[in-house]
């Protein structure tokens, strides 16, 4: 579900946009009940609802948002194996879509400047490799790529004849959150990643489907007081619910109960009356 205003949104591929609270939804209740039997049958660690996330812990099934090759990262973080599928089409949504974006800021003193720098970082192959890894035979070092690599990725796009390998030693001394720089499309690609990585990216974000309520912007600003007052309840509840600690046949009622004491259905129709506007100019 696109939760526009958690825990108010659109069920994916929902085309008429109706706007709901996802606890009162069929598929949330499915999910809860199946993770109440897990927690059960001791899938579940007992103490999943408070336990801090503990990533020397070796897991047997967890979930996150992904994408092409993410299993490589997160065995490489975690230090061991990680093996990956997905549970559903990949949707794009305004939350994914603006988590990445590179903006100037309406008050920059210099926006030609800050815009000429933004088109160097996303054109330039050195600067944006120097950016995202640091300097070549401090931070890294660069190795060629097999021939037979080479070969494979014949007419792909996106392809580099070279891969990366870090010094484990300086790259401590350089890291920065390259997803916030640029596109990625013009960098190099680690020695334990596949040579046409950005590629099978590009496929990827083509192959993706827009969430029906996609390029709406909700003003919360007639409810702030009523979302304001859904933490406290998804605090309340949420944990224990998501993990199967408690019975979500006695739970859910309760936070429902609350949910509606804070006013969502206030937020519901403030929601569904901005969609239906925003329908009529799609």
């Amino acid at each position: 579900m696109d939760k526009i205003q958690d825990p108010v949104g659109i069920e994916y591929e929902d085309d008429t946009l109706t706007v709901k609270n996802v606890f009162e939804t069929e598929k949330m209740k499915s999910t809860l009940q199946t993770m109440r039997k897990y927690y059960l049958a001791g899938y579940i660690n007992r103490d999943a609802a408070t336990a801090s996330d503990d990533k020397s812990v070796k897991r047997f099934v967890t979930k996150g948002d992904g994408q092409p090759y993410a299993e490589l990262i997160w065995g490489k973080d975690l230090g061991y194996e990680v093996v990956t599928s997905p549970i559903m089409d990949t949707q794009v949504t305004n939350v994914s879509a603006r988590g990445a974006m590179t903006a100037i800021n309406k008050n920059s003193e210099h926006p030609e400047k800050a815009m000429a720098l933004l088109n160097l970082i996303n054109t330039d192959e050195y600067l944006r490799n120097l950016l995202n890894y640091g300097i070549e035979g401090v931070h890294y070092e660069k190795e060629n790529a097999t021939d037979e690599e080479v070969e494979a990725c014949k007419g792909k796009d996106y392809i580099y004849d070279v891969k990366l390998k870090y010094n484990e030693e300086k790259r401590k001394d350089y890291s920065v959150p390259y997803w916030v720089q640029g596109g990625l499309f013009n960098t190099y690609v680690m020695v334990n990643e596949p040579l046409d990585k950005w590629a099978v990216f590009k496929e990827f974000n083509d192959a993706s489907k827009e969430a029906p309520s996609f390029g709406f912007d909700f003003n919360l600003d007639p409810v702030s007081t009523q979302v304001a007052g859904f933490r406290n309840v998804l605090d309340e509840f949420g944990k224990s619910l998501y993990t199967g600690s408690v019975d979500p046949d006695e739970y859910l009622p309760q936070l429902n109960k609350k949910l509606e004491a804070t006013g969502i259905q206030d937020v519901i129709d403030e929601m569904q009356r901005q969609i239906d506007e925003w329908k009529k100019t799609k």
